[in-house]
């Protein structure tokens, strides 16, 4: 018995998945959408909280720009996207 490449093993797989290497990329995109829209939104309720709390749009922006990677990560991960994988 031979064995198999990854190129077979990759075509296996993405047809027993049902998701080819154009729709993950697609899927990818739109989660990465989500996460810069939902990050945005994020930082500039953060800064208005931060700026009305302490007076200071640096501190406001500071505090935006400590919470944004956070945000952009929930963003991605629970992203409508994903939904057509599970």
């Amino acid at each position: 018995m031979r064995e198999l490449t990854q190129s077979e093993i990759t075509t296996v797989s993405a047809a027993a998945s049902c998701i080819d290497a154009s729709l993950f990329k697609n899927l990818q995109d739109k989660a990465i959408r989500d996460a810069a829209a939902f990050s945005m939104i994020t930082g500039a309720i953060t800064f208005a909280i931060g700026y009305g709390l302490f007076a200071s749009p640096f501190i406001g922006g500071g505090i935006a720009f400590v919470l944004a990677p956070y945000a952009a990560g929930l963003g991605y991960f629970s992203s409508s996207a994903w939904t057509i994988i599970s």
